[in-house]
């Protein structure tokens, strides 16, 4: 079974026109390269103009699973992750899923975010059926759609804060002048304007959260998913975080945040629990 590692990445990268999920290409769960020094441009990047099966729409439901079942292992080997599980969430909602370690949390959230298919059922994101979609395709889909926040920050330690959250515009191919004041304003939305140039050593861990938020919301995605945001922080840097989020889901942005902890889920707006790979209602 996957381990939280394969979370990691809001892109696969593409070569030739393959997803690169093996055959010497880059896992998921890693970055593209960048070369220093060369307008910010990315040693490979995924071409992100509209394909036939994927048309930019607004629906109100931003994402449904309907019966997603994901079966690990074969034979009498064979493990459920997620049992039929059935999950509606409306744009600008925002949602937090409860459960503890090995209930299917972090299944779930890679079948979210494209980065995982069901052995069974359907994931429909912004009313587009991902499991329709090529590789190709769902890297498109995910780059456009979604925002990720992780546990543990992924920031690329020899890049400066700004650097970090241009990485998301980086494989977008945008233009470096858009992309630096893009990633300007992200960085003032979360309060790091002054700490545009420091290397994540430099700052402390609730700032190195906040930078992953400035990156996650920089191409303005309308989906954002959070792995345990705050579970490496202290809790009043964990309190700043979901103040954090819960603003940005005030901007527009719909949530979806993974956490084992009561009270952070407790600040979401709508609250399921997961256990043994089913998900229901939590008052």
């Amino acid at each position: 079974m996957p381990g939280r590692q394969t979370f990691f990445a809001w892109v696969y990268t593409t070569t030739q026109g393959k997803e690169r999920n093996g055959s010497g290409g880059s896992p998921p769960g890693t970055f593209c390269s960048i070369e220093r020094g060369k307008a910010g441009k990315a040693k490979e990047k995924i071409e992100f103009e509209q394909t036939g099966a994927y048309n930019r729409r607004k629906k109100s439901h931003m994402l449904t699973l309907h019966h997603v079942t994901k079966t690990y292992g074969k034979g009498h080997l064979q493990v459920d992750a997620l049992r039929d599980v059935e999950l509606q969430v409306n744009t600008g909602e925002f949602v937090a899923v409860i459960g503890p370690s090995g209930s299917g949390k972090t299944t779930l959230m890679n079948i979210l975010g494209c980065l995982d298919d069901p052995t069974q059922g359907e994931y429909l994101l912004d009313g587009v059926p991902v499991g329709r979609l090529s590789g190709r395709e769902k890297a498109v889909l995910r780059n456009r759609e979604i925002g990720f926040v992780f546990q543990s920050f992924n920031l690329v330690s020899s890049l400066t804060a700004q650097e970090n959250v241009e990485l998301p515009l980086v494989f977008r191919g945008m233009e470096g002048e858009k992309r630096r004041e893009l990633s300007r304003l992200a960085l003032e939305q979360v309060g790091l304007s002054r700490r545009a140039h420091h290397r994540p050593w430099e700052l402390s861990g609730g700032q190195q959260q906040r930078v992953a938020i400035a990156r996650a919301i920089a191409a303005h995605p309308p989906l954002i998913l959070a792995d345990e945001p705050t579970g490496n922080l202290d809790p009043p840097s964990g309190r700043q975080v979901m103040e954090l989020l819960r603003r940005m889901n005030q901007n527009g942005h719909t949530i979806v945040l993974i956490t084992h902890d009561a009270q952070v889920a407790a600040m979401a707006g709508r609250r399921l629990r997961m256990e043994e790979g089913q998900l229901q209602e939590q008052n």
